[in-house]
């Protein structure tokens, strides 16, 4: 990536995936990575939103696969599509995240907070891991960047506490 910080393609020639990407932070960093001249992989869990995130962005710089981010297919799925349309693979963003409502944690189902740490923290791992380990997409060697989110607080907010309003 060059200097250049006026944000004008600074991602020219430069691959993406934004999981969590149909809506809210995962789609705002996809069309900044678009603006910036990056072509871009987004996914997420509803094929209808992202369909509708896909068209909203410039015509051959999206692709759009949907699926669930703890889905080790899903994932594969989308790393043979972005290194069969792109290429390779230079920037991971891991956005995808689970926030059920629950009350306090003494009282919080097991099974809930096993999906919250499956989605929210071993999903995030399993996509990097996957990246680095899928043999056409040149992560390593393409210095891949990583950058891991989370809008989510694994808790409902109560004052004067606060969360994403995403």
């Amino acid at each position: 990536m060059s200097e250049n910080h006026t944000g004008h393609g600074r991602f020219s020639g430069r691959v993406a995936v934004v999981t969590g990407a149909s809506r809210g932070i995962g789609l705002a960093i996809a069309e900044r990575l678009v603006a910036e001249g990056a072509r871009v992989c987004i996914t997420a869990r509803k094929a209808g939103p992202l369909e509708e995130a896909a068209a909203a962005l410039p015509e051959g710089s999206v692709i759009a696969v949907a699926g669930k981010a703890d889905d080790p297919g899903h994932r594969r799925e989308v790393f043979d599509t972005v290194a069969r349309e792109f290429g390779g693979l230079d920037v991971l963003v891991n956005n995808a995240g689970i926030n059920p409502a629950y009350g306090p944690a003494g009282g919080l189902d097991r099974d809930v907070a096993r999906k919250v740490l499956e989605v929210n923290v071993l999903a995030t791992l399993a996509w990097v891991q996957d990246a680095v380990a899928h043999p056409k997409l040149g992560f390593t060697e393409r210095r891949g960047t990583v950058v891991n989110l989370s809008s989510v607080t694994g808790a409902t907010p109560r004052p004067p506490a606060s969360a994403s309003t995403e």
